[in-house]
């Protein structure tokens, strides 16, 4: 197992715990090797909306979709401030089995990760493991078109695996050992 395959694991798990009623989503944040916060997502303590409310106030822009705090956001408070840490990031579908984390988008996300000090994202697209610095992933985020037909998507996400796609000789290829 990689380090990549921990992490993205560890973030599995997280995402595993999910409330949120829309998606199950995990993160953790790393530092060297170890986990230093992890997040899943979920309504916010005492709130009494849900996802699935249809009431106006639930209708976000792009860059919050949903009435829930994001597994990114729990992940990043556990820490504060998280100065050159990796977040690691992923969903999973109603099996709990990993599926991809598609591409960045939430421009809330990459902001309050951009103002802690987060160094790189990591996220696993149709199976790769991608690896993105903090500032890249922003800048995606702001870019992202959710109006994009699935030919369209297709291509994009293509180009972004070929990208970001995690090199061999990236600390994420290494061989994980427990500690």
């Amino acid at each position: 197992m990689t380090q990549a395959e921990y992490w993205l694991e560890r973030a599995a798990f997280e995402a595993r715990r999910a409330t949120c009623q829309s998606a199950r989503c995990g993160a953790v944040l790393v530092l060297g090797d170890r986990c230093v916060g992890m997040g899943s997502n979920g309504p916010a303590v005492g709130s009494r909306l849900r996802c699935n409310d249809t009431a106006p106030s639930t209708r976000r822009p792009k860059s919050d979709r949903t009435c829930c705090v994001h597994a990114e956001w729990r992940a990043l408070l556990q820490s504060w401030p998280t100065t050159n840490t990796t977040l690691v990031f992923t969903r999973v579908d109603d099996t709990g089995q990993r599926v991809s984390s598609g591409l960045p988008y939430c421009t809330v996300c990459s902001r309050l990760a951009l103002a802690s000090g987060v160094r790189s994202w990591v996220l696993e697209h149709e199976g790769v493991v991608c690896e993105y610095d903090a500032e890249t992933y922003d800048e995606l985020s702001y870019a992202y078109d959710e109006r994009l037909d699935v030919s369209e998507l297709a291509a994009v996400m293509s180009s972004t695996i070929e990208r970001f796609r995690v090199p061999a000789d990236s600390w994420l290829s290494r061989p994980w050992t427990e500690r």
